[in-house]
């Protein structure tokens, strides 16, 4: 017994796939130019010496990234609490720079929901 899929159904299914793939290239593009904003601007900071700064209301900031890995459970029972202390002791410092941006907040939208809550 064959299938019911009509020619239709799979010239659209064939479509749906198509524009697909182009969103994704799209997807992608985008990506790419935010990545490379964003190592722009951590870039600038962090030749500045600056941790924090804002711009057209936009608040950009620096953290160090997470020190954590997977395998921290492992080596603990492998190699004791001490011994990932001095591990972590080494890593300080070295951590990756992360960027956080924070758009310029809805004032109005602030007032009301903090007028609500009293």
């Amino acid at each position: 017994m064959a299938i019911k899929i009509t020619r239709e159904q799979l010239d659209e299914y064939r479509e749906m796939l198509e524009r697909k793939r182009d969103i994704e290239v799209q997807h992608a593009a985008i990506n790419e130019a935010i990545s490379q904003f964003e190592a722009n601007v951590r870039d600038q900071m962090v030749a500045d010496k600056k941790t924090m700064t804002t711009r057209f209301d936009w608040v950009f900031s620096l953290e160090r990234g997470n020190l954590s890995v997977a395998w921290k459970k492992a080596f603990i029972a492998a190699r004791g609490n001490e011994e990932a202390i001095k591990l972590v002791n080494l890593g300080k410092g070295k951590g990756k720079v992360k960027l956080n941006v924070t758009p310029p907040q809805d004032l109005e939208h602030l007032f009301a929901q903090a007028e609500s809550e009293e």
